[in-house]
């Protein structure tokens, strides 16, 4: 879970991977991971503010996801790239509803896929091939929280090679 507030956070939050020697994927890899926004507080205990502590807008979030090389090079997209991050919807899964306002509804992930060859396009000089930081900007929305899960590279679609004379029977 991670929150961020620009009330708190007033040079903006970001959440970082660091890796201790480059990962070695292909330029073709995709970067990917599941997330969903989350209905907790967005300010750390004991913060006063004047206002909610939970970020009450309904709007989609959205924030930057900056690849850093080896040799220092970056490039940045936004989250929107591939698409926002809408808001939880709450309904009733049975039929007496005091029983699902007393249970804790689920968290339903949304999976993200970014692929290095547009951050390579941003940035010709970043060597998608030998990452060493990926980040995560929360400066696009002002204040949200989100579960993030499944943080990866990926190689990229894998084609299985073709077999002539294989048809597939009917069943």
């Amino acid at each position: 879970m991670l929150a961020w507030d620009d009330r708190v956070h007033r040079n903006g939050a970001c959440y970082r991977f660091d890796f201790r020697t480059p990962a070695r994927i292909p330029a073709t890899g995709d970067l990917v991971f599941s997330a969903s926004q989350a209905d907790i507080d967005t300010l750390p205990k004991g913060f006063a503010a004047k206002g909610p502590r939970r970020n009450q807008d309904r709007a989609p979030l959205d924030w930057s996801i900056v690849l850093v090389d080896a040799a220092g090079q970056t490039a940045r997209l936004p989250l929107s790239h591939d698409q926002v991050l809408y808001p939880q919807l709450k309904s009733e899964t049975r039929r007496a509803g005091l029983i699902d306002r007393l249970a804790r509804s689920k968290i339903v992930m949304r999976r993200f896929k970014l692929a290095l060859r547009d951050f390579t396009a941003v940035n010709p000089k970043l060597d998608a091939g030998r990452l060493s930081e990926i980040r995560f900007e929360f400066d696009r929305s002002r204040r949200g929280a989100i579960a993030l899960d499944e943080v990866g590279l990926a190689p990229g679609a894998i084609k299985p090679p073709a077999q002539p004379g294989r048809r597939a029977r009917p069943m």
